[in-house]
């Protein structure tokens, strides 16, 4: 940039030296041949009109080596500016991201911190799933707690949200093995639920039945009276001893009539995220 500044300077004071020399020439020219006139001959206005276009020219050519030059310094900057702008740009990905990570994170404390400050009579054992075969991924998968700390085969195992996972299995020290809702591969445990929102009184079934697709199971032995939507919530009625009441099981998908042609049969989703399992809750009845 140095260079080219020396070089714009030195353009402009060979040409306005060219210009003076024209001008003093013109100038002589001039002072010859008007006197006292007070008019403009031709020839003068010629000569002045020549004179006004050399330095046009000449001085035309360093004003765009100047402004070339000026230009320069404007990318100069603007490049910098960039560079500041894309820096503080990634700045702020970077923190959105983490703010969005604090969220979530925030978001499951909450739900955990609701859950084990409302028990309904019973007592939530946290635990880490440490275990899940490709094979068996709908059918069961290993948690890092056991014996040791309280569990028992057949609790209820459930997310932060409340929503039922499945049953302990298996037992052993410090882990055991969890049966899934989806499990087709074991002998199938009914699972006494209702569904919320039909009537004064909710309509039971029994969860006994898994579908071809390990995505849905099947609440079976609902009477044909009642005017069963789709969505509506299916919880467990904490009948039979096995799962206390309130486990939310999924939501209603569809409806078709039982096998015996006198009940319904609701197809239920499970509302748990059976395929994103990390962090579960073995649920212990108080007393038992």
């Amino acid at each position: 940039m140095k260079g080219g500044s020396r070089l714009y300077h030195k353009v402009v004071r060979r040409r306005m030296a060219a210009a003076g020399g024209l001008l003093v020439v013109a100038a002589g020219l001039f002072v010859a041949t008007a006197g006292e006139r007070t008019s403009v001959t031709w020839p003068e206005r010629v000569i002045g009109d020549a004179v006004a276009a050399v330095q046009g020219w000449l001085y035309r050519p360093a004003g765009a080596i100047g402004e070339f030059f000026g230009n320069l310094r404007d990318l100069q900057n603007v490049y910098e500016e960039n560079a500041v702008l894309k820096a503080s740009l990634h700045n702020y990905f970077a923190l959105q991201a983490q703010v969005n990570d604090l969220e979530t994170e925030n978001e499951r404390l909450r739900k955990i911190a609701g859950l084990m400050q409302s028990p309904r009579g019973k007592t939530l054992i946290p635990a880490n799933v440490v275990d899940r075969q490709p094979d068996l991924w709908h059918d069961i998968l290993t948690i890092d707690v056991g014996s040791a700390q309280g569990v028992q085969k057949d609790m209820a195992v459930v997310t932060a949200d409340n929503a039922l996972v499945g049953r302990v299995w298996a037992v052993h020290d410090h882990s055991a093995v969890v049966q899934l809702l989806t499990d087709t591969s074991r002998q199938p445990v009914g699972i006494s639920a209702l569904i919320l929102g039909v009537g004064p009184t909710p309509p039971l079934g029994i969860i006994n039945k898994v579908s071809p697709d390990q995505r849905t199971v099947q609440m079976t032995s609902i009477g044909m009276d009642y005017d069963i939507k789709p969505g509506l919530t299916v919880e467990t009625s904490g009948y039979g001893g096995l799962f206390p009441k309130g486990l939310i099981v999924g939501t209603v998908s569809s409806v078709m009539r039982g096998e015996d042609g006198m009940t319904k049969t609701a197809i239920v989703r499970p509302l748990a995220n059976l395929d994103n399992l990390q962090e579960v809750f073995v649920v212990r009845r108080n007393g038992g």
